[in-house]
């Protein structure tokens, strides 16, 4: 799983002397804001190649979440504040970076499939409706996911009848 640079708030805005970059993410929406799912009935993301953070609120204004620092410059240039341990944000050995997409996409996942059952617990316990409407008050674009809740059955055909013995 991919080992994240904590976001700090001091990191962005014009003022800050650090040139910094990050790698966003946010969810993959058709025209009318329906979630793109793949093949599996799960989310699919957008992620970002390296953006300034010192424009980290036009980013968030626009639907991206922070992930991690995007490269080594800007992990070095952050060292002091994540303390002696900072090399273990590298997660690619290779290009000495703090993002590898591959860990992001497996923790993605895992947390996807945490969340889908956390969501099966709650509905069996208060009803579909229930969550459902909870969950839109914060998001009113939310739907519950395929696979949660068992599809319905419709009353099937009447039982033939038995001729007379």
């Amino acid at each position: 799983m991919l080992k994240c640079v904590p976001f700090v708030e001091g990191w962005t805005g014009g003022e800050t002397r650090l040139d910094l970059k990050a790698v966003y993410a946010r969810r993959k929406q058709d025209n009318w804001g329906n979630p793109i799912l793949d093949a599996e009935g799960k989310e699919q993301w957008d992620t970002t190649g390296p953006l300034p953070m010192r424009r980290h609120n036009a980013w968030a204004k626009k639907g991206w979440k922070y992930i991690t620092l995007a490269d080594y410059d800007s992990l070095e240039a952050v060292k002091d504040a994540l303390g002696p341990d900072w090399m273990s944000y590298i997660q690619d050995r290779r290009t000495r970076s703090p993002f590898n997409v591959t860990l992001w996409q497996q923790g993605l996942a895992k947390e996807q499939a945490d969340e889908l059952a956390d969501l099966k617990i709650l509905v069996e316990k208060f009803g579909e409706e229930a969550v459902t409407e909870i969950r839109q008050k914060d998001d009113p674009n939310w739907r519950m996911p395929a696979g949660v809740v068992p599809a319905k059955r419709g009353p099937g055909r009447p039982p033939k009848e038995q001729p007379a013995a």
